[in-house]
């Protein structure tokens, strides 16, 4: 029986994880990990292949019935996958998006296999892809949790590593003049609170565009 990971392997991971994923158990965790997958493979076959969703549903019946997931034979690849992202602090849907791409790209002839997404190449491409600047906003990956919006802003620690993530980020897409009216433009989207930036003397200004 593939056994759910043991919480002392899991600890360091939860610091590290992508900010969505830090309130959720880590089994249920690898759930969100499965659902991802599930989703851009089902893309990938309509879109590159012409097919509906058979794929999807297949992936999804070899589980079985959900209360014996834990002995699915692909548990513990997706678990593997899952922690790998956590590591570097990546969203599931990223990696799934990029990989199934860089597996087509690289020639593997069945990408809807799951152990396709082990081989260590694939996994430093992912990285490196999502490690790289660029100069442009949409680089920037916002969570979607509504305890991130500026509006609900309480100084909880994991709110403020979670902006500090965010400027970060743009600190390495943007300098001088035009970094202030980046972070100006996240502000007006309410993606970040002024108090915080106020707090740690983070300047910022809003384009006259």
């Amino acid at each position: 029986m593939n056994a759910p990971s043991k919480n002392v392997q899991e600890r360091p991971l939860f610091e590290m994880k992508w900010y969505d994923y830090r309130a959720i158990p880590h089994d249920m965790a690898t759930l969100v990990c499965i659902a991802h997958f599930c989703e851009h493979i089902k893309l990938f076959h309509k879109t590159m292949l012409g097919e509906e969703d058979a794929e999807q549903i297949n992936i999804l019946k070899s589980c079985g019935k959900l209360s014996a997931i834990f002995d699915w034979k692909w548990w513990r690849s997706f678990e593997v996958i899952r922690q790998y992202c956590d590591k570097h602090c990546m969203p599931y849907g990223f990696f799934w998006e990029t990989a199934i791409q860089m597996a087509v790209d690289k020639g593997f002839p069945r990408p809807s296999i799951i152990t396709t997404y082990l081989n260590v190449s694939i996994q430093k491409a992912v990285l490196a892809e999502y490690m790289q600047d660029g100069a442009d906003i949409r680089l920037i990956r916002f969570s979607k949790l509504e305890i991130f919006k500026a509006d609900n802003y309480s100084k909880l620690r994991r709110q403020d590593d979670y902006y500090w993530h965010i400027i970060r980020s743009v600190r390495g897409l943007y300098s001088g003049k035009k970094r202030e009216e980046v972070i100006g433009l996240i502000v007006k989207r309410g993606q970040i609170a002024e108090e915080f930036l106020r707090a740690n003397n983070i300047p910022y200004t809003f384009s006259r565009d």
